[in-house]
């Protein structure tokens, strides 16, 4: 209960900031629509909608890790934390309560850029499979607490200062090393450079589950693995990062509190 209500102030106070609206749903819907408008042609076949939209919606993510780890920085700055310490909430209480308002956002970016992409097929008489978008939506339930992780974080280690800076590289890494609008060939240098981090897997689970080819789907367990293994990776780090901070904050708390007492009882 106590997380469910932190996480209800934190919903409030991201959607607060017009921001959010414009990066995590906006952007990411120009983006598909842009890329697909422009750049699509038979020769660059990579911008057809099925092979851009789960690009595009993983891509969208880091927007979320952004966001977040800027609530989680600023909380931290304002001392907002550090007077909630002393309540009864844990450290998985303060967890759940930063994850859950991530997850809503990321279930609306990759369900906003899937009824684009539907839209997008119904008015260019591509058919997208109702089954694949469904089970493209739920794949990149790994990739979305990876993201969230990364900005819970980036918001525990780092000022609200640093914690941008920090997050526009990952945003990269997710832009430029995910496959997301440029062709990996497969069998090359790049393409096992790139599947070795997280970001092209989540794409290409997406693509392969989109396309409901059964050929494909004799790859999606590697890829799926690797994309959880992060996902444990990066949210476990993120949890003892920010297990870290409260005992610090906590401590430094309890110390002042006692100045506090020792100097009114002299």
């Amino acid at each position: 209960m106590k997380a469910i209500i932190f996480a209800t102030r934190n919903v409030k106070e991201i959607l607060r900031d017009p921001m959010s609206y414009i990066f995590c749903l906006v952007f990411p819907i120009v983006m598909l629509v842009v890329f697909y408008a422009v750049f699509y042609s038979p020769e660059a076949y990579w911008f057809a909608i099925d092979i851009l939209t789960p690009g595009i919606a993983i891509f969208s993510f880091s927007f979320t890790m952004l966001f977040m780890a800027l609530l989680v920085s600023k909380d931290k700055t304002t001392a907002f934390l550090s007077r909630l310490y002393t309540s009864p909430m844990t450290t998985m209480d303060f967890v759940i309560g930063y994850t859950i308002p991530g997850l809503i956002i990321t279930i609306g970016q990759v369900v906003a850029c899937y009824i684009t992409a539907a839209i997008i097929g119904l008015a260019t008489g591509i058919q997208l499979s109702y089954i694949g978008i469904t089970l493209a939506i739920i794949s990149t339930i790994p990739a979305m607490f990876m993201f969230i992780g990364f900005g819970i974080l980036f918001g525990s280690l780092f000022s609200d200062q640093a914690a941008p800076g920090i997050s526009s590289i990952v945003i990269t890494m997710s832009g430029f090393l995910s496959g997301a609008w440029m062709l990996v060939n497969p069998g090359t240098a790049l393409s096992a450079i790139f599947s070795a981090l997280p970001f092209y897997p989540a794409v290409s689970v997406g693509r392969i589950v989109l396309s409901l080819n059964e050929t494909a789907f004799a790859n999606i367990g590697g890829y799926l693995a690797i994309v959880c293994a992060y996902a444990v990776a990066v949210f476990s780090l993120s949890v003892v990062a920010f297990r870290k901070k409260t005992v610090s904050d906590s401590a430094i708390v309890s110390m002042h509190k006692r100045r506090v007492q020792k100097n009114g009882d002299a």
